[in-house]
């Protein structure tokens, strides 16, 4: 409907306005046509994918409504976005790009004319300078006083000298002492006229430097538009006179402007204060002011070169005001006080924009109405093949455990018939999946319950390990008593005092092995509720469950505590945990190649819990490993299970509502335990 709008009643409307009412010309009302053409299709395109895609209702607060869209819809609206975007990218880098080259043109071509015109007038300046030197020189060797001798110098310089309308010499004072003509343009005297209230005497007798005047209106001896350059006389230092002449703006406005070529950009010559000194413009003068309307905007182009773009204005569009706009660079003339400022016009450049502008719409507009086609017929074409894929494949994987024969849809698409087939070869690859899941599930179950067994089992032999570590040094001193009786027997010293201190260490050593199978036998037994133990002992005591088997393997366990620490939990799990990590500990060290062992237990307390850290000097847990030690059926050993350490975490985290972590610290691993205190758990 929109292209319809635009190609019947849009553009001859458009036409009609622009080309019949506001008489544009057929170039800036094609363009025109053009461009409202365009932004009508992209404006109707944009409204239809945001209020179709995007919850404009919910913005609105006009409730949430479930949305669905159609493929066929999203794939013509993604098709005309894919063209579209690039396409105006292309226009809008092609029309840059154009105008960019045309401004570099522009600026480069104003530059080379201001530096030209420059030099020129720089020329002219230093011959108007030499003609006031030789000036100068003859008042230097004649003095400053009035004679006939100066007045006839004056004369024959003045004679050599075109340019000027008078040359003339003043003393210290500012009064002329020497002139040409001797009367001025009113038939008066010229000579002993003031000159000291001229704006360019206190710079000549301050600086004792040249200086070029502004332009301003002759009052003593000229009477028109002027400007001055004088000279300052000086001896011993001190200022004592100048030369000067009065220079025709017509000459200068001839050397610079009027022998310009064909084509050229138009010149203005400003002086210090802005005014201007010569110029080239149509209705501009000498002695005015320049300055800008209101609203006139300047945007810089290149070094110096900036585009003067004029205010709005009632009834004139905007393509007529940038064909008003200049391009402009000011340029200080060296030696002077004045500003060269050269400007062309913008409007060639506008033009042959505006000319690549409308043939890229019109390029861009065919192509639009040619994809409007193209993605309606493919849109269609892949949502039909789409819709039967769609309903074919509903239920598939119940359909797929039924074992079901499936008949699947063909399609002239190479992309829907790999779909398809990527569906198929994903069904029969689910089935099959399905089955070997069943089985892998079985086997894992098992091997888990294995690997649960072998962890009891190696539990268990590291728990009888500790029991013979504890029975053999009692088991020792028995074999010597018992030694002892038989040899106190074969010598006949067998006194009721030494039978009965032999039976009352023999009793103390067997109470000692039967209270070691105590101590193992409470540390197996579960606790069935948690309570308030205290830290120390548990560390205490668990570690003097395995000492002697850690003694044996040379290794120290050292505890180290400034206070003890009131815990809250399960007391015998805890020391579970602890103859695990210990367990590991002591693998690790054993493995390597070290002398002597060495592990720490360390107890604080950080903020409201208790923390218990154990450290041994085993070299560590490797980089790769560290971050997966507590994962179930993970160990970096070949003998170990993966379980002692996956069911520590277990424990202190889910049983007793604490942490355990690991890291390496000081060339070692470091298992770090956090567990709640009493009044943490109220």
């Amino acid at each position: 409907m929109v292209t319809l709008f635009w190609l019947v009643l849009g553009i001859p409307l458009v036409f009609s306005f622009y080309g019949g009412v506001q008489h544009l010309g057929l170039q800036v009302t094609l363009a025109t046509a053009l461009k409202q053409a365009v932004n009508g299709f992209v404006n109707a395109l944009l409204a239809s994918v945001l209020f179709r895609y995007l919850p404009v209702d919910r913005w609105l607060g006009l409730g949430i409504r479930s949305r669905k869209y159609q493929l066929g819809a999203v794939l013509f609206h993604v098709s005309l976005l894919l063209l579209l975007i690039p396409s105006v990218a292309m226009l809008l880098i092609l029309s840059r790009r154009e105008l960019s080259q045309g401004e570099q043109k522009v600026a480069n071509d104003l530059r080379m004319e201001a530096t030209f015109r420059a030099e020129e007038l720089q020329r002219w300046t230093e011959q108007q300078l030499v003609v006031i030197s030789r000036v100068a020189d003859t008042g230097n060797q004649m003095g400053i006083v009035p004679s006939f001798r100066l007045q006839e110098r004056l004369q024959i310089i003045h004679e050599f000298s075109p340019n000027f309308i008078n040359l003339f010499l003043c003393d210290e004072h500012g009064r002329s002492v020497g002139f040409h003509p001797l009367l001025n343009e009113h038939g008066k005297p010229s000579i002993g006229l003031d000159f000291s209230d001229h704006s360019y005497f206190l710079p000549l007798k301050s600086t004792f430097k040249p200086v070029i005047s502004e332009v301003f209106i002759g009052r003593r001896a000229a009477f028109r538009s002027i400007f001055t350059i004088s000279i300052p006389l000086e001896q011993g230092g001190r200022f004592k006179g100048f030369a000067s002449g009065a220079l025709k703006l017509e000459d200068l406005k001839h050397a610079l402007i009027n022998l310009r070529g064909e084509n050229a950009p138009s010149l203005t010559l400003l002086d210090a204060q802005n005014k201007v000194v010569i110029t080239s413009i149509l209705g501009d003068h000498s002695l005015n002011l320049q300055s800008d309307p209101p609203g006139t905007q300047f945007r810089k182009v290149a070094d110096q070169v900036t585009l003067r773009i004029p205010p709005p204005r009632r009834n004139v569009s905007l393509m007529e005001r940038w064909n008003s706009a200049q391009y402009m660079i000011h340029y200080p003339v060296r030696g002077t006080p004045w500003t060269l400022v050269i400007q062309r016009s913008a409007g060639p450049l506008q033009e042959r924009a505006l000319h690549l502008i409308t043939w890229t719409l019109a390029g861009l507009g065919s192509l639009f109405l040619l994809v409007l086609l193209i993605a309606s017929m493919v849109a269609r074409s892949l949502t039909q093949a789409t819709v039967q894929l769609a309903a074919f494949s509903k239920d598939l994987p119940n359909r797929i455990e039924r074992e079901e024969t499936l008949l699947w849809p063909t399609s002239r698409f190479e992309e829907i018939l790999l779909m398809t087939s990527n569906f198929k070869a994903t069904a029969e690859a689910l089935g099959e999946r399905l089955y070997q899941l069943k089985i892998a599930s079985e086997r894992q179950l098992d091997y888990q319950r294995t690997m649960i067994q072998q962890s009891r089992m190696a539990a268990m032999g590291e728990m009888i390990g500790n029991i013979a570590h504890q029975w053999r040094q009692p088991l020792s001193a028995l074999s010597v008593l018992l030694g002892n009786l038989r040899d106190a027997f074969h010598f006949g010293d067998q006194s009721p005092e030494a039978i009965a201190d032999a039976f009352a260490r023999g009793s103390a050593l067997i109470q000692k092995m039967s209270s070691t199978i105590t101590d193992f036998r409470n540390f197996n037994l579960p606790d069935k509720e948690k309570v308030p133990f205290s830290a120390l002992h548990q560390v205490n005591t668990t570690q003097e469950l395995v000492k002697n088997s850690f003694e044996s393997s040379n290794i120290r366990i050292e505890v180290k505590a400034d206070k003890d620490i009131e815990l809250f939990g399960y007391p015998n799990e805890l020391s579970q945990v602890l103859i695990n990590l210990l367990s590991n500990s002591k693998q690790v060290i054993e493995e390597s190649v070290l002398k002597a062992g060495e592990i720490q237990i360390v107890l604080d307390q950080v903020g409201d819990r208790g923390r218990i850290r154990v450290w041994d000097n085993g070299g560590g847990i490797r980089e790769e490993a560290l971050g997966r030690v507590f994962e179930p059926f993970f160990t970096t050993r070949e003998s170990g299970t993966g379980i002692g350490l996956y069911m520590s975490k277990k424990i202190i985290e889910e049983s007793m509502g604490g942490n355990l972590n690991a890291r390496n610290v000081d060339g070692g691993a470091e298992f770090e335990i956090l567990l709640p205190r009493p009044q943490e758990s109220r």
